[in-house]
């Protein structure tokens, strides 16, 4: 869960008002939630970073496990959907 305090590094503003119900419905806008990066980290609402890069046509990946959570269109774009940041930086490998 994100702080009350959080807000969208592209727009500077926090979270437009929902309630997470632990389902997303078709006709949901989660493009409009404030949302964090599974992978990159990065806070943002999904509709600042399309707009800041109109260039990413892929529109990320919700995580329906965890609110405010996603695998971000850019990450998604460079082929990073699905990894964590720590594995993606360390290289790490399932065999210890």
């Amino acid at each position: 869960m994100l702080s009350r305090e959080a807000a969208c590094e592209i727009c500077g503003t926090g979270d437009v008002d929902h309630e997470w119900t632990g389902d997303v419905g078709e006709d949901d806008d989660w493009s409009q939630w404030l949302m964090e990066c599974r992978v990159c980290y990065q806070l943002v609402h999904p509709a600042c970073l399309a707009k800041s890069s109109p260039d990413i046509t892929h529109s990320g990946v919700l995580d329906e496990d965890f609110p405010s959570s996603w695998d971000c269109s850019r990450c998604c774009e460079s082929g990073l959907q699905g990894q964590n940041r720590v594995s993606t930086i360390l290289n790490l490998s399932d065999e210890c």
